[in-house]
C-alpha cells in the first residue's frame, strides 16, 4: 500500500509530520480518550510506530501522496 505523508496537530497540541497507510475503514464521528470532544476521526497505519492509530480529521493540515 501506499503512504501519505500528513501534516498534523497530535492530542497534546504537538505539530508534526508522520506516513500513515489509511485503513480504508471510513470515517466516524465519535470521540475517545484522546479526543473528549465528538467529531470526525479515521484509522491509519503508522509506518513510523508499524501501529493503527486514531487520528482527528480537523488537526489534519495537509496531506501529501508519496510515490
Amino acid at each position: 500500500p501506499r503512504t501519505v505523508t500528513i501534516d498534523f496537530t497530535d492530542y497534546r497540541g504537538e505539530r508534526r509530520r508522520r506516513d500513515i497507510i489509511p485503513t480504508g475503514e471510513g470515517d466516524y464521528f465519535s470521540n475517545n480518550e484522546y479526543y473528549k470532544e465528538n467529531q470526525w476521526m479515521f484509522n491509519a497505519f503508522d509506518a513510523e510506530d508499524k501501529v493503527v492509530k486514531i487520528f482527528a480529521r480537523k488537526d489534519v493540515h495537509s496531506w501529501t501522496p508519496n510515490p
